[in-house]
């Protein structure tokens, strides 16, 4: 749940295991060293998380984290929490305007009795990617848990910290170390106040289930709406250029994808990630990762482009609580996970279209000026 939202993720494997266990064996608070409490004999923790339940929330954030600035800004938000499993994992869903824009945000949080910890993932309907985990357990009601991230493309740790978990006003700072867990800056504050009552805000309700399935189908089409415009931004004749043609000195674009060959691959590409979610059968002529040689004008290559999103349209509706964390059929992820991956991998496409309108002198839709 990394909330400034400036900061890119990069998670790698040798960092977790050299930097952040350490960490959680021996945890810090304002720089000074720490204990942690030995797993084996603590007591069932799947309800640590039950204060979460039902909340409104005020927020407090420092601008420009580890730049020695002490600006801050303060708004209001919304963070809505409901059980699932009997507290085993939890969802959350968070809105807010004051951080940067409208961000809406989805948290799960799954605990794993053999280790007493738990693990938050975390996506934002900006990008629709899923973040890599914060790990951590709670001891005395007092909740830690790390990441490794990076800000300004140097490497830092990212600790979470819930306090005052017994109380009307449950507490929660994310900090930052660009020391390895030696020193850390606090940049986000949140107190929250609870609106209603824990029991009131089940996951295991009926009407949580479309809850998940509209969060979702937001971010896809926040991602379709972007992508065709960008797709219709270009020229018909120019749906064949790809950056080879300019023959730029010291470039390597050889055999690199045309603008028409990005659009038709986001578009089967979505069909094939969200095809096991809805049970549609992914047509032969799909394969290779560009779509059907034969669409070739560009009124047949957007119709691709839209039919594809129709599709992960259908799919979000397919997710449910009880099974969005079971695997697709045929593979091995979650269902969630088929269905925010085709919506970052989508986005990702989206940056190289981008990328060739410019290199046709064409401002992409979302950098216009309102009056373009």
């Amino acid at each position: 749940m990394k909330l400034v939202p400036t900061i890119s993720v990069s998670f790698v494997a040798v960092l977790l295991s050299a930097v952040f266990m350490p960490l959680l064996a021996a945890k810090t608070t304002s720089g000074t060293a720490g204990t942690a409490p030995a797993v084996g004999g603590k007591q069932d923790g799947q309800h640590d998380f039950d204060f979460e339940l039902g909340s409104w929330i005020h927020l407090k954030r420092r601008l420009h984290p580890l730049t020695g600035s002490n600006t801050w800004v303060e708004f209001d938000g919304t963070s809505v929490t409901r059980k699932v499993w009997d507290g085993r994992a939890q969802l959350e869903e968070f809105e807010t305007d004051g951080a940067g824009g409208h961000i809406e945000g989805l948290t799960t949080r799954l605990y794993n009795p053999k280790t007493h910890q738990w693990s938050l993932y975390w996506a934002n309907s900006k990008n629709g990617t899923m973040e890599p985990p914060q790990v951590g357990e709670f001891k005395d009601g007092v909740g830690e848990f790390y990441a490794m991230d990076t800000l300004d493309g140097k490497a830092i740790v990212v600790r979470f910290v819930w306090s005052k978990t017994d109380s009307n006003m449950p507490h929660f700072e994310q900090s930052f170390s660009n020391d390895g867990g030696k020193t850390w800056e606090v940049n986000w504050i949140t107190d929250q106040t609870r609106t209603g009552a824990a029991a009131n805000t089940s996951a295991e309700q009926p009407q949580a289930h479309s809850t998940i399935a509209a969060g979702v189908d937001r971010e896809i089409s926040n991602a379709e709406n972007q992508i065709v415009e960008v797709a219709e931004a270009m020229p018909e004749d120019k749906f064949n250029f790809s950056p080879e043609s300019l023959n730029i000195s010291g470039g390597d674009y050889k055999g690199v994808r045309t603008f028409a060959q990005e659009v038709k691959h986001v578009a089967a590409s979505n069909f094939a990630i969200w095809s096991p979610l809805t049970g549609d059968k992914f047509p032969k002529d799909f394969m290779g990762g560009n779509g059907p040689e034969n669409f070739k004008a560009k009124a047949e290559i957007i119709q691709f482009l839209k039919d594809s999103f129709a599709l992960g349209h259908k799919a979000a509706a397919t997710l449910t609580i009880e099974n969005m964390l079971q695997p697709a059929e045929g593979s091995k992820s979650s269902r969630l996970r088929l269905a925010e991956f085709a919506v970052s991998h989508a986005y990702d496409h989206y940056g190289q279209m981008v990328e060739y309108l410019r290199m046709n002198g064409i401002v992409p839709p979302a950098s216009r000026q309102k009056s373009d």
